[in-house]
């Protein structure tokens, strides 16, 4: 820690004070913490000093989220508003110090945090009078200077006196164990109208029934968590005059609706519950603060309209906007103001409906919700226009690394995907009037250069497939579902005459393909150098395909019409094990499935493969 806290921009003078300061000849105190880890403390700036006491309300070993603790931090006022600066960026730079300070480690499970038992007890320690923690099996007093309170209790007559410590600030409430005895409803016995100047209220997991209605009164209130608790149906009206409140936890909660006047909670930064509920908000527009709006259904009623969408400048992360078909214009989609939302990685467009009436709308409308461009996901389900939209380009979206078109039944042209220089993933499924996508996935270093993914399926009219073999990062390529297709020709590899094909692909595969029967390929061309995994199924007129690359680790064929299977290793069915080991040196190859290949008549000789972990054989009459 010592070494965290030199690094922290300070001088020669800082250094010498630091080497001759007495703290160096205290002896450890009764509590155990060590006069160094003191010393850490106290040249923690102010600000770090608040953060890290406050973590002494939690046990030991507990793993800390980064954001939850940054919005505990920001309930009780920790975090300065710094300029041009989100107040949760600058919580998010005040842990990040406390962690190049040693005083938090990464735990190695889903992004979290945990502390030190001696930095605990050094938390313990300094909060001790301010911060308290008490159990059910203790007689511990509660200090009257207590402000921070963590109580774990099911005694009702507890939870009642802890109503008499008026001044507090923060109180959680937890259950024994994580998952609390459902049987129990608890009632809740605290009298709120005496908890004035609460700012925290965690009641996580304590098998409650309702919130009473006099939690109103915590006009203070800024962060309530009563998350996993499953017997709650409704939520009181009187929640929505908790205008100062910026944190709701309803995760499992088992509620049927929200309060009608939610969007009274102006400064409402995260709301946390299942997105069924959250997009049947009325007025959800006025909500100017929140962060995650994870979907939003349009409605044609009064506060359900795609415009409600235009004031919420500060969404965060990823929205899905359902019912499309509800939007009658250009105009009014561009009441969303997509384009100005720059915190959004993810978006979602999704059309319900394909009545013909909207056909020509559609395209107008999807026109308007142009996205910003620093959107990095973006997926279009439903749409029912036949052309593309002027903004889905490279200048106007060079961030984007995923794209999935779904669904569009008659869009017809998609060239323009492969001006987009970032792509990393496409999925293309259920486009049944595009005929071809060749001009947009040309064999030009400037289409996709950086595509690794990509997923073509139920493509109807798609009768051949794009030259792929030279995209240079191309690791993963999926063919399904193309039920009209009839062969896979030399353009599929590209139509160079030299070089590798497919120089970087790992993984193919080919299934629900009845109508295949030709895969031509170019003799004396690399093919496949580093595939490791092969699938092909569903493809019974299928009768023949390239040889293996040595590279392949797992080869599964099923149902496919193949006679000739030896052929597969013609070149290393020799007649001696020489030539398998030392000229193929097919190594790798560790998971082989055969399966329903009705007109097969032989296998080939599979001694002398090493690695094979996985043989399956099934379904082979001949």
């Amino acid at each position: 820690m010592v070494g965290g806290l030199l690094k922290e921009g300070m001088n020669e003078k800082d250094w010498r004070n630091i080497a001759e300061s007495e703290i160096w000849q205290l002896p450890q105190n009764e509590e155990g913490v060590l006069p160094v880890l003191q010393l850490s403390y106290q040249c923690l700036p102010p600000h770090l000093k608040r953060c890290f006491v406050f973590c002494s309300l939690f046990p030991k070993d507990h793993r800390f989220y980064e954001d939850d603790l940054v919005w505990l931090w920001m309930a009780e006022g920790y975090v300065d508003q710094a300029n041009n600066m989100e107040m949760e960026d600058t919580g998010s730079r005040y842990f990040l110090d406390l962690v190049n300070r040693s005083f938090f480690q990464e735990a190695h499970w889903e992004s979290t945090y945990v502390m030190h038992d001696l930095i605990h007890d050094l938390a313990q320690f300094i909060s001790e009078g301010e911060f308290c923690r008490i159990d059910d099996d203790e007689s511990k007093e509660i200090p009257n200077t207590t402000r921070h309170l963590s109580a774990t209790l099911t005694d009702g007559t507890k939870l009642m006196e802890l109503s008499c410590y008026d001044k507090l600030r923060t109180l959680e409430i937890n259950s024994k164990s994580f998952w609390f005895d459902f049987r129990v409803k608890s009632p809740l016995f605290i009298q709120f109208e005496k908890l004035k100047n609460i700012r925290v209220l965690i009641l996580q997991n304590y098998g409650l029934r309702e919130l009473p209605e006099k939690i109103g009164g915590l006009i203070h209130l800024r962060y309530l968590d009563i998350s996993y608790n499953n017997y709650i149906r409704r939520l009181p009206e009187s929640l929505c005059g908790l205008y100062n409140l910026r944190v709701l936890d309803l995760l499992f909660c088992e509620l049927q609706s929200l309060p009608h006047g939610m969007s009274k909670l102006i400064n409402l930064m995260h709301l946390i519950v299942e997105d069924k509920i959250i997009s049947e908000i009325n007025d959800v527009g006025k909500l100017t603060s929140l962060q995650k709006l994870c979907s939003f259904k349009v409605l044609k009623d009064q506060g359900h309209e795609v415009a409600q969408l235009g004031s919420l400048k500060q969404l965060h992360g990823q929205l899905r906007i359902t019912n499309l078909e509800n939007v009658e214009s250009k105009q009014e989609a561009s009441k969303a103001n997509l384009n100005n939302k720059q915190y959004l990685e993810k978006l979602v467009l999704e059309w319900t409906s394909d009545d013909g009436n909207e056909l020509i709308m559609s395209k107008e409308v999807l026109e308007g919700l142009q996205p910003h461009q620093a959107l990095k996901r973006l997926t279009i389900r439903g749409y029912t226009g036949v052309r593309s939209p002027s903004w889905l380009q490279a200048q106007l979206l060079a961030n984007l690394i995923t794209l999935g078109l779904k669904n569009c039944k008659a869009w017809e042209d998609i060239s323009c995907i492969g001006q987009l220089p970032n792509l990393k993933k496409l999925s293309v499924k259920g486009m049944p009037a595009v005929k071809q996508i060749s001009h947009g996935l040309s064999t030009e270093s400037k289409f996709l250069p950086n595509l690794e993914e990509l997923v073509l399926e139920n493509m109807v009219a798609l009768e051949e497939l794009p030259s792929l073999g030279q995209l240079p990062c191309l690791k993963v390529l999926r063919i399904d579902q193309m039920s009209t297709m009839t062969k896979v020709g030399h353009g599929f590899f590209g139509y160079r005459d030299q070089g590798k094909c497919f120089p970087c692909l790992e993984e193919l595969r080919f299934n629900g393909m009845p109508k295949w029967e030709e895969w031509s390929w170019a003799d004396g061309r690399e093919l496949f150098p580093c595939l490791r995994k092969l699938q092909i199924a569903k493809c019974p007129r299928l009768k023949r395909m390239p040889p293996l690359p040595p590279s392949l680790k797992s080869l599964s064929l099923c149902q496919v019409g193949l006679t000739e299977v030896p052929r597969l290793w013609e070149e290393i069915d020799g007649s001696s094990s020489s030539m398998i080991v030392s000229e193929l040196k097919i190594y790798s190859l560790e998971e082989i499935k055969l399966v329903d290949i009705p007109e097969c008549e032989e296998l080939p000789y599979l001694g002398q493969l090493p690695s094979l972990k996985v043989l399956r054989i099934e379904g082979m009459p001949q």
